[in-house]
C-alpha cells in the first residue's frame, strides 16, 4: 500500500492503526473480482511518527498533500507527564494557535481531538504553533516554528511541556 498510497499509508501509521498501514488497499471497482492478502508481511514493524517523547518537537516533510501552493500538517501532541506520552488526560481538547511567520495575518486557531492529534491544511511558507493549556493542574505551554511545502505533507510533534 505505501508505495500506491502513501498519505493514506502515512495517515494510519500517523493514528496508530498497524493493520491499516500493513493492508492492500484493493479499489472499490475490483471488489467485483477477488482481492488477496497475499503480499502482506503481517511479522513487519510499524514505524509511528511522534509515539515517544525522542521524537518531541521534530518536525517532518514528506512528498504529497493538498496541492501546488498548500502543504497537510499533521499534528501530535504528547506528554512526558504520564507513562503514556498520549495520555487524553493532558493531550486532548487542546487549544493551539497557527502563525504565519513569513506573510503575518490572521492567527488560525484550532484544538486537538480526544487522541491530542490535529490536522490543518496551510500555505506554503513559515509557521509557528502555539499551545497554552491547563490539564491535571499542571500549566502547558509550547511554541514550535516549522516549515510547510507546496504538494507536501508535514508531520508535526509537539511536546506539551507541562510544568
Amino acid at each position: 500500500m505505501s508505495q500506491s498510497y502513501p498519505l493514506l499509508h502515512g495517515l494510519a501509521v500517523f493514528l496508530r492503526w498497524p493493520y491499516i498501514a500493513r493492508m492492500r488497499w484493493c479499489p472499490i471497482f475490483s471488489l467485483l473480482f477477488a482481492c488477496t492478502d497475499a503480499a502482506v508481511d503481517d511479522t513487519a514493524e510499524v514505524e509511528v511518527f511522534c509515539d515517544s517523547m525522542a521524537t518531541a518537537n521534530q518536525w517532518k516533510v514528506e512528498a504529497g498533500g493538498a496541492d501546488k501552493v498548500s502543504g497537510l500538517v499533521y499534528g501530535r501532541l504528547i506528554t512526558d507527564q504520564s507513562d503514556d506520552p498520549r495520555d487524553p488526560n493532558f493531550v486532548a481538547f487542546v487549544e493551539y494557535t497557527l502563525k504565519n511567520t513569513d506573510v503575518g495575518g490572521v492567527q488560525i486557531p484550532g484544538e486537538s481531538d480526544v487522541n491530542g492529534d490535529f490536522v490543518e491544511m496551510l500555505g506554503a511558507g513559515a509557521w509557528e504553533i502555539t499551545i497554552a493549556a491547563v490539564k491535571n493542574g499542571w500549566t502547558c505551554n509550547n511554541k514550535v516554528d516549522f516549515e510547510v511545502a507546496p504538494d507536501s505533507t508535514t508531520w508535526l510533534c509537539l511536546d506539551m511541556q507541562c510544568l
